[in-house]
């Protein structure tokens, strides 16, 4: 996370990597189990705000 708030320069490349990998969450989050899925959301959460900021 630190990586992505010291921002990514010219380099599209991660960016676009760090973006996918989110989404990929984003999608992959209803396929988990349910006591899984309860545990991670405010910790996803907290680091989606980080993220934006």
């Amino acid at each position: 996370m630190s990586a992505i708030e010291r921002g990514y320069g010219d380099d599209i490349d991660e960016y676009a990597n760090a973006l996918y990998r989110r989404n990929w969450l984003h999608e992959a989050w209803p396929l988990l189990d349910e006591p899984i899925a309860q545990i991670r959301p405010p910790q996803i959460s907290a680091l989606d705000v980080r993220s934006r900021a």
